[in-house]
C-alpha cells in the first residue's frame, strides 16, 4: 500500500450542459438568497427566529443580522464545491485511478459534487425565500418537507453515484 504522494492523471473534464446548468443554479440561488435578505431586512423585527427544529418550528431566536450567516455560508459553499468539482484528482476513490479510467471516474465524481451542491443550495434558497419576506420571518419555518427532501436528495445522489460507478464501463 502506497502512502503519500500517489500520482494521479490530471485530466480536463468538459462540462456537460447539465453540469453548466447545475453551476448556474448554485450561483443564482446563493446570490438570490443574499439579495433577498438585503431587500427585506428593514421590514423584519429586531429579534427573529434563526433556527428551526426537525418539524420546521422555530426553536431559536436572535438578532436579525444573524440571518445573513446562511447566504454567506451558501456563497462560500458554492465557491468551495465549484472549485473542488474542477479538481476531481484530489478526491478519494474506492479504486486505483489510472489513465484508462480517469476520465470516467473523474466525470462521475465531479458531477456528483455539482448535483449535491445544487440540491443543498436549492433547498436553502427555498427556505430563505419562503420563510423570510416582507411580512417578517415566519416562525412556522419551512415545514416538514425540508429535512426529508434534503436528506433524500443528498443520500439519493450519493447512492446513485455509487450504483453508476459500480457498473462496468461498456
Amino acid at each position: 500500500m502506497k502512502l503519500g504522494n500517489e500520482a494521479r492523471p490530471i485530466v480536463n473534464i468538459e462540462l456537460s450542459p447539465l453540469e453548466k446548468l447545475l453551476s448556474a443554479i448554485c450561483w443564482a440561488g446563493s446570490f438570490l438568497s443574499l439579495f433577498w435578505m438585503i431587500r427585506f431586512y428593514s421590514s423584519w423585527p429586531e429579534i427573529v427566529p434563526i433556527h428551526f427544529n426537525a418539524s420546521g418550528k422555530a426553536d431559536g431566536y436572535g438578532p436579525k443580522a444573524t440571518l445573513f450567516i446562511l447566504p454567506v455560508v451558501m456563497i462560500g459553499l458554492t465557491t468551495l464545491l465549484q472549485w473542488l468539482s474542477r479538481k476531481p484528482y484530489l478526491y478519494n476513490y474506492p479504486i486505483e485511478i489510472t489513465p484508462e479510467n480517469a476520465i470516467r471516474e473523474y466525470s462521475l465524481a465531479s458531477k456528483m459534487i455539482r448535483i449535491l451542491n445544487a440540491i443543498i443550495i436549492t433547498c436553502l434558497t427555498t427556505v430563505i425565500v419562503t420563510t423570510h419576506g416582507s411580512e417578517g420571518v415566519d416562525p412556522h419555518g419551512p415545514g416538514l418537507w425540508f429535512l426529508p427532501v434534503l436528506l433524500v436528495g443528498v443520500f439519493g445522489t450519493i447512492i446513485g453515484y455509487l450504483i453508476v460507478r459500480s457498473r462496468k464501463q461498456d
